[in-house]
């Protein structure tokens, strides 16, 4: 199925999937980010005792269902949602597949470079750790 040259998808549409996808996911984001971020700290000490009391409060008044709708079915709308569109558009725009082939043809040439990002950003992030751990002990 060949896409008229002239015919691009409606960039407006496009955004509000993306808008659709974020407010799916972002009560679950919110809720696990503060229980994750709570954990970092002693539960008197700021801000773990303002994100404690957030979380406190969202899975205090989650029940089974909610819960459900909240870690589960909401992240999976907005996966079904984001792969449907992205599945549409790939089949439509050659222009997209065309992009898509450099990028993965980029990849290749440098692999070396990104894997020497990782590993510094692993590096960064264990050396965060040791700080927060350094500091909080």
């Amino acid at each position: 199925m060949e896409m008229n040259p002239g015919v691009r998808p409606s960039p407006r549409r496009l955004g509000a999937v993306a808008a659709a996808e974020a407010l799916l996911v972002l009560p679950a984001t919110v809720l696990l980010a503060a229980s994750v971020i709570r954990l970092l700290q002693p539960p008197g000490r700021e801000p773990a005792h303002t994100i404690g009391l957030i979380a406190d409060w969202g899975l205090g008044h989650a029940t089974p269902l909610s819960a459900s709708i909240l870690l589960v079915a909401m992240p999976l709308a907005a996966l079904a949602l984001g792969a449907s569109t992205l599945w549409r558009r790939w089949a439509r725009d050659e222009q997209l597949r065309r992009d898509a082939g450099e990028l993965v043809a980029l990849a290749r040439r440098q692999a070396m470079i990104g894997i020497l990002v990782l590993g510094a950003g692993v590096a960064v992030a264990i050396l965060a750790a040791v700080v927060v751990h350094v500091i909080t002990d």
